[in-house]
Protein backbone atom coordinates (compact mmCIF):
# COMPACT_ATOMS: atom_id res chain seq x y z
CA UNK A 1 0.00 0.00 0.00
CA UNK A 2 1.34 3.48 -1.06
CA UNK A 3 1.09 5.91 1.33
CA UNK A 4 -1.80 8.70 0.03
CA UNK A 5 -0.74 11.78 1.84
CA UNK A 6 2.96 10.93 0.50
CA UNK A 7 2.58 9.73 -3.09
CA UNK A 8 -1.59 9.43 -4.01
CA UNK A 9 -1.48 12.95 -5.72
CA UNK A 10 0.86 15.21 -7.58
CA UNK A 11 -0.55 17.68 -5.55
CA UNK A 12 0.40 15.88 -2.12
CA UNK A 13 3.97 15.57 -3.08
CA UNK A 14 4.41 18.88 -4.12
CA UNK A 15 3.08 19.74 -0.67
CA UNK A 16 4.81 17.30 0.93
CA UNK A 17 8.25 18.59 -0.28
CA UNK A 18 7.36 22.35 0.02
CA UNK A 19 6.49 21.83 3.71
CA UNK A 20 10.39 19.75 4.28
CA UNK A 21 12.34 22.55 2.06
CA UNK A 22 10.59 25.26 4.12
CA UNK A 23 11.33 23.80 7.71
CA UNK A 24 15.46 23.07 6.31
CA UNK A 25 15.45 26.14 5.14
CA UNK A 26 14.97 27.48 8.86
CA UNK A 27 11.42 28.73 8.01
CA UNK A 28 9.28 28.21 12.35
CA UNK A 29 6.28 26.26 12.09
CA UNK A 30 4.82 29.39 12.82
CA UNK A 31 5.74 31.19 9.70
CA UNK A 32 5.07 27.90 7.17
CA UNK A 33 1.34 27.73 9.10
CA UNK A 34 0.91 31.60 8.58
CA UNK A 35 1.76 31.24 4.54
CA UNK A 36 -0.09 28.45 4.43
CA UNK A 37 -2.64 29.29 6.30
CA UNK A 38 -2.27 26.74 8.82
CA UNK A 39 -1.83 26.24 12.35
CA UNK A 40 1.80 25.96 13.71
CA UNK A 41 0.84 22.62 15.69
CA UNK A 42 -1.20 21.54 12.73
CA UNK A 43 2.32 22.05 10.36
CA UNK A 44 4.47 20.35 12.84
CA UNK A 45 2.00 17.72 12.70
CA UNK A 46 1.98 17.30 8.91
CA UNK A 47 5.77 17.45 9.15
CA UNK A 48 5.96 14.49 11.20
CA UNK A 49 3.32 12.34 9.55
CA UNK A 50 5.61 12.82 6.65
CA UNK A 51 8.67 11.51 8.56
CA UNK A 52 6.73 8.46 9.77
CA UNK A 53 5.22 7.98 6.44
CA UNK A 54 8.93 8.01 4.74
CA UNK A 55 10.18 5.78 7.07
CA UNK A 56 7.12 3.08 7.27
CA UNK A 57 6.38 3.31 3.75
CA UNK A 58 9.45 3.42 1.82
CA UNK A 59 12.07 2.93 4.18
CA UNK A 60 13.53 6.00 4.24
CA UNK A 61 14.98 7.27 7.98
CA UNK A 62 15.67 11.11 7.62
CA UNK A 63 18.50 12.24 10.11
CA UNK A 64 17.46 15.60 9.42
CA UNK A 65 17.01 17.35 13.00
CA UNK A 66 16.48 20.95 11.60
CA UNK A 67 12.54 19.40 10.04
CA UNK A 68 11.96 18.09 13.50
CA UNK A 69 13.10 20.78 16.23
Amino acid sequence: EIMPSLVGSEMCIRDSLYLLQQRLAGHTYRSIGEELGMSPKAVRHRILRIKVGLRWYLAVDLDVPTLFN
